[in-house]
């Protein structure tokens, strides 16, 4: 599955994972990055305000996982089947039956685009505002070069200083 699509990642962090996706033949143009954020928390209604006319109880699961999507354009048909596919074979495994999750896209300049592919440390902080605004007491902008030696990369603790 996927072969038209290369998944590169970016950071791996304790609940915090960027990936980069490029088309497979030109692994050198980006179509668009995505972070994957585990809550640690039950889902519910607000997470799904696009979901008007279903029981509150039919959205309520044990784990909610956010995923934020950047790009400089609305995503294709094909794409987002992609990018879905590839998200879930990530997330999901056979004990995490309780889970759910879903997908903001944000578009952003192709100029502020190209900065995120040259400057590791700029999209670090590009997504960590996402989680700081989400209220995650972690931050990923810390991640020093020499970090990304491991596979796993650090998140620190947030502090007001930040």
């Amino acid at each position: 599955m996927h072969r038209n699509f290369r998944v590169i990642r970016q950071y791996n962090g304790n609940n915090v994972e960027i990936y980069k996706l490029t088309k497979y033949e030109n692994r050198n143009k980006s179509l668009l990055y995505f972070m994957i954020f585990d809550t640690h928390r039950k889902s519910n209604k607000e997470d799904f305000p696009y979901l008007k006319n279903i029981e509150p109880e039919y959205l309520e699961y044990d784990n909610y996982i956010k995923v934020y999507v950047v790009s400089t354009s609305k995503l294709t048909e094909d794409i987002n089947l992609e990018l879905c596919g590839i998200i879930e074979e990530i997330i999901f495994h056979e004990s995490a039956l309780s889970s759910t999750w879903n997908y903001e896209l944000e578009l952003i300049t192709k100029e502020e685009f190209e900065r995120l592919e040259c400057n590791k440390k700029y999209m670090l902080e590009y997504f960590d505002k996402f989680l700081e605004n989400y209220g995650y007491e972690y931050t990923i902008k810390n991640t020093k070069e020499e970090d990304f030696n491991y596979l796993r990369q650090p998140e620190t603790l947030r502090n007001n200083n930040n």
